[in-house]
């Protein structure tokens, strides 16, 4: 079993769900760098491709009709003091089942809430699992799926989704007063269930790309950090069933 070391731990490669990583300025962007990623040595835990080529502007930047059809509905329904239930239920509509994260509606929705605001620049972060039918051979399905609910509450804990922002972060040139939150999406399509999307609303610049850069590499250790415990717990779980037959 091959191994690799991160922060001064050993992670079993075979044991946990390992990803690439492409980023850039748009959504295309990070797509390219991601396959060049895929192209590499996908053992690295620190797989990661920052895109280098021409501009490739990005098709998130136009308003997306079916963000708009839903904002348009929830408003009417907030100012008409329509229950919570309802409320609750139309925004499961943006969220994907199994990690919680938003999905490509609700990723969409999120994007034309900052574009309303102006802010219409920011970075890619676009993950992808290795080797998912291996894993999905080896684990089974459903412990599989423990793997990716650990990437995606990894990746809320290391970005500026939830109320925990970063000082450094806060002050980075290009971030707006009102503190624009980070994006975090996960199966913008229905075939992608191991595909990850992180928007980080920062102007384009050396300093912020940098900024991007260190976000990255926090997130993987977290990432890789919450899947050791999964493997673990699915570890205790064997030996406890072994024990009961």
């Amino acid at each position: 079993m091959s191994a690799e070391q991160v922060d001064g731990k050993v992670t079993n490669l075979n044991d946990i769900v390992i990803f690439s990583i492409g980023i850039g300025g748009s959504f295309e962007e990070a797509a390219e760098a991601l396959r060049e990623a895929k192209q590499g040595d996908k053992s690295s835990l620190t797989n990661i491709v920052i895109y280098s080529g021409e501009q490739i502007p990005s098709a998130y930047n136009t308003l997306d009709s079916n963000a708009q059809s839903y904002l348009a509905v929830r408003r009417f329904l907030e100012k008409n003091n329509v229950d919570a239930a309802t409320l609750e239920a139309l925004a499961s509509l943006g969220k994907d089942p199994k990690t919680g994260l938003l999905n490509g509606l609700g990723f969409n929705i999120a994007n034309a809430l900052l574009q309303e605001r102006g802010i219409t620049q920011g970075h890619y972060i676009l993950l992808d699992g290795n080797d998912m039918h291996g894993h999905n051979e080896a684990k089974g399905y459903s412990n599989v799926d423990d793997y990716l609910i650990a990437t995606g509450q990894a990746i809320m804990d290391s970005t500026r989704s939830g109320l925990d922002r970063r000082d450094d972060e806060r002050k980075a040139p290009g971030r707006r007063e009102s503190d624009a939150q980070d994006i975090v999406a996960h199966r913008l399509h229905d075939s992608a269930g191991d595909e990850f999307l992180v928007y980080v609303p920062l102007q384009h610049s050396h300093e912020n790309m940098e900024m991007v850069k260190k976000i990255t590499h926090r997130m993987l250790t977290r990432i890789y950090e919450l899947e050791r415990e999964v493997t673990l717990r699915h570890i205790e779980a064997e030996e406890s069933y072994t024990l009961v037959a």
